[in-house]
């Protein structure tokens, strides 16, 4: 039986892995640093790339929840608010487009969602697009880029 792993979330003085670079600080949703800097949400199955992606939001001061599958990701969507949310499109189970259509639903029909994959077909990127996402990326992600679609987000 498969179980579904938390979100984590990371802020400004936080690395990916939780670790904390100073000791009064905390990954508590709750404080007020997590909502001073626009909030970014990453959905990726691979956590190699998950990281990667919140390593570069978080370069630009953005605090980072990350989630491993399709539920963590709507459920992390739903302890928002989310200023944008960037979620893979191809994952087992629950793939990107189910998330994006349950986050639009039922969380929030306003925040941006940006789908990315390494698909190298053109179809994810018009699925996506038709669904709903206000950006398809195509992974390996340039970090210029991904940072330049979120800037244009804000």
């Amino acid at each position: 039986m498969r179980t579904r792993q938390e979100p984590h979330v990371t802020g400004p003085s936080t690395d990916v892995g939780g670790r904390r670079g100073d000791p009064d600080e905390t990954d508590d949703p709750d404080l007020g640093w997590l909502y001073t800097h626009p909030r970014v949400l990453v959905v990726d199955d691979d956590e190699d790339t998950r990281d990667l992606v919140a390593a570069m939001v978080r370069s630009r001061g953005m605090s980072v929840v990350t989630a491993p599958d399709g539920p963590s990701g709507v459920e992390a969507a739903m302890s928002g608010p989310f200023d944008v949310i960037i979620v893979d499109v191809v994952m087992p189970g629950v793939d990107g487009i189910e998330v994006l259509h349950e986050i639009h639903a039922h969380v929030d029909s306003t925040v941006p969602v940006v789908t990315m994959t390494a698909q190298p077909r053109r179809a994810p990127k018009s699925t996506s697009l038709g669904q709903g996402a206000v950006a398809h990326l195509r992974k390996p992600l340039q970090r210029s880029v991904l940072i330049d679609v979120i800037d244009k987000l804000l």
